[in-house]
C-alpha cells in the first residue's frame, strides 16, 4: 500500500494574516501520487477533469471533495497554463483550519476497499512522528511517498474513522448527504433550466455516493469489477435526468456500463416487487449473473433505497422503448 505524506502550506490554503482569508483551500496532489494509486489518474485529452473523492478521516467527518485535474498547458487552451492536480477542500479548510494550516503534516492513503475514498490522518503537532516525516518531506518538496509506512505505525481501519454520511464539499459551504436525500424524485428547478437552456448540469457527487450505498456492486448482477481506482461500475439515473430526475442517491442504481446502457434502451427493467424484468423482444441478452425474476441488490440503508415512483415510470415510459 502507497502512502503520502503531504505537509501543507499557506498558498494552497489561502492563509493570510494567521487564518484563511484569499483564494485557496486545495491540497495539491503530486502526479506521483497519482501514478502509486493513492489518487484516481484523470483524462489528458479532456479539458481540466474532475471526479468526486469521498474524504474520510478520523478527525472531520466524512465529505465528498472535487479532485480535479487542471490541464490547460497539456491541451494547448486556456490562460492559466497549469499542469497539476488539485483536491478542492474550500470548506473544510474554514471550518477545521485547527488541521488545515500551514506546516501541519496529513498521511494519505486510498480506501482498501472503495476506490472513491482517501483516507486522510493528521500527525499530532509537536511529536515524533511529525519531525520525523517533516525531515523526509523537507522544506520544499511537501510531500513524501513510501510503499512502507516509515512510522512503521498499524495501517488505519474503518473502524477508526468518523463514520456516517458524507457532506459535499463546496465553494460556498457544506450540503449534507441528508439533504439530497430529501429532494423530490423530479428536481423542478433543474427541468425549468432544461426548458430555458438546454443544458443539463449534473451533481459531481451522485456517481460516488450511488456507488457508495451500493457497496461498489452492481446493483443487477451483484458483481464486483475493478482495481485500484479504476471501478467499471456507473451511477445510472432511474427517472432521467433530461426530464428533471433529481440527484438524490434514490434516483440512482449502480450498474456496470453495459447493464446501464441495457437499462436507458428499456432492454431491462425493475418490476414492482424489485425483481428483474428483461424484454422479451430484446434480441440478444447474455450477462453473467442477470436473469429475469432475480432481486435486485439494494443498499443495506432503507432510507437510500431507490425511488418506487422512479421504477414504475421506468417501467411504463422506458421498458421496451426501443421497439418505437
Amino acid at each position: 500500500m502507497s502512502i503520502l505524506y503531504h505537509q501543507f502550506y499557506a498558498q494552497e490554503l489561502g492563509f493570510r494574516r494567521g487564518g484563511v482569508r484569499g483564494a485557496g483551500g486545495y491540497m495539491y496532489v503530486v502526479k506521483k501520487a497519482v501514478d502509486a494509486g493513492i489518487f484516481p489518474r484523470l483524462s489528458s485529452s479532456v479539458l481540466n477533469p474532475s471526479q468526486a473523492l469521498v474524504l474520510r478521516s478520523p478527525n472531520i467527518p466524512p465529505t465528498v471533495c472535487q479532485f480535479v485535474y487542471n490541464n490547460d498547458k497539456v491541451i494547448g487552451v486556456g490562460s492559466r497554463r497549469k499542469d497539476e492536480y488539485r483536491l478542492n477542500l474550500h470548506a473544510l479548510a474554514r471550518s477545521h483550519s485547527g488541521l488545515f494550516s500551514p506546516g501541519r503534516i496529513a498521511r494519505i492513503t486510498k480506501h482498501p476497499l472503495d476506490s472513491n475514498t482517501v483516507i486522510m490522518e493528521f500527525l499530532p503537532l509537536n511529536s515524533k512522528e511529525h519531525a520525523r516525516i517533516a525531515k523526509l518531506v523537507g522544506p520544499r518538496n511537501h510531500n513524501h511517498i513510501a510503499s512502507i509506512d516509515p512510522l512503521e505505525g498499524p495501517n488505519l481501519v474503518e473502524s477508526d474513522l468518523i463514520l456516517g454520511e458524507p457532506q459535499i464539499e463546496e465553494r460556498g459551504g457544506k450540503v449534507l448527504l441528508k439533504d439530497l436525500l430529501e429532494k423530490p424524485m423530479i428536481d423542478l428547478e433543474r427541468l425549468k433550466k432544461i426548458r430555458m437552456h438546454g443544458k443539463i448540469s449534473r451533481n459531481p457527487a451522485f456517481r460516488p455516493l450511488v456507488v457508495q450505498a451500493y457497496e461498489n456492486r452492481c446493483a443487477f448482477s451483484g458483481l464486483r469489477i475493478g482495481h485500484g481506482p479504476k471501478a467499471s461500475l456507473t451511477a445510472a439515473h432511474i427517472y432521467p435526468v433530461a426530464l428533471g430526475g433529481s440527484d438524490n442517491p434514490r434516483n440512482g442504481l449502480a450498474l456496470s456500463r453495459d447493464l446501464h446502457w441495457a437499462f436507458d434502451n428499456g432492454a431491462i427493467s425493475v418490476a414492482e416487487d424489485l425483481t428483474l424484468m428483461i424484454h422479451e423482444q430484446w434480441e440478444l441478452f447474455e450477462v453473467a449473473g442477470v436473469e429475469a425474476g432475480k432481486k435486485i441488490f439494494l443498499p443495506e440503508d432503507r432510507l437510500r433505497h431507490p425511488f418506487k415512483e422512479a421504477f414504475t415510470y421506468h417501467r411504463e415510459s422506458i421498458f421496451g422503448s426501443f421497439l418505437i
